[in-house]
């Protein structure tokens, strides 16, 4: 997903960060809740299937937002990634 498309349609999307908590800890996007990507299986039961789902990471040389879309998609999840610093969503 573009960064474009990202600003404009985030707000109604479920916003996913896959990074280590204390990276969430941190600071992340307003809406996004955090999943680290090893406990990505085990908490997509929690995720919404009706919703697109917006994943990032740490920007776009971090693969994690890559692999936790394939993950999602594989198991019937509308996922995206965001290749871009969350920094500049907000």
């Amino acid at each position: 997903m573009s960064l474009k498309q990202a600003q404009e349609e985030y707000k109604n999307c479920f916003v996913l960060d896959v990074r280590p908590s204390d990276e969430y800890a941190a600071g992340h996007i307003q809406s996004a809740i955090n999943v680290p990507l090893e406990t990505l299986k085990e908490s997509m039961p929690k995720l919404p299937k009706d919703q697109k789902i917006i994943v990032y990471c740490r920007g776009r040389l971090c693969a994690n937002s890559n692999i936790a879309t394939q993950i999602l998609n594989r198991n019937g999840f509308d996922a995206v990634s965001l290749n871009s610093s969350l920094l500049l969503l907000e």
